[in-house]
Formats: structure tokens, sequence, C-alpha cells
């Protein structure tokens, strides 16, 4: 079994600076147009921790959506040499 990244989209009732996303368990972090795109290899823990932060910043949570890995990282796990 291998390791991947999953991520998580999330967009909020008004704009939040890229520094919210900086937690335990967020390996990386993308503006994709009015949502951002959390890579995580616990989307679990990192979707608690968003609602959590919403919360205490009095943000509304618009959109919220987790993806598994993505096309390419199951390309590269299929095509290594073992």
């Amino acid at each position: 079994m291998f390791e991947t990244t999953q991520s998580v989209e999330v967009s909020f009732s008004r704009a939040v600076p890229k520094t919210l996303f900086a937690a335990e368990g967020i390996l990386r972090v993308e503006p994709c147009g009015d949502k951002w795109r959390v890579y995580t290899d616990d989307p679990d823990r990192v979707v608690k921790y968003l609602v959590s932060r919403a919360e205490r910043e009095s943000l509304g949570i618009t959109s919220l959506t987790m993806s598994g890995p993505s096309l390419e990282e199951a390309f590269v796990h299929l095509t290594e040499c073992p």
C-alpha cells in the first residue's frame, strides 16, 4: 500500500490569509479561484481544524469538498519501478 496526498477544497464567507492554514497535517495550500486547496495526508484532522478555526474567526464555510489522490500520484505509483 502506498501513502497518498489528498486534498480538501474550502471557501469561506470572506477572504482569509494564507496564514490561516498554518497547522499540523497541512502539507501545502494553494489558492484556487475563490477557494483554497489544502493538501494533506490526514483529511479528517484538516477538516476538523478548518471547522474549528472558522468558528473562532467567525467565518462561514460556503463550500467544503474532499478529494482523493491525484491522477498524477496514481500514475507515478503504477509506473514506478519496484
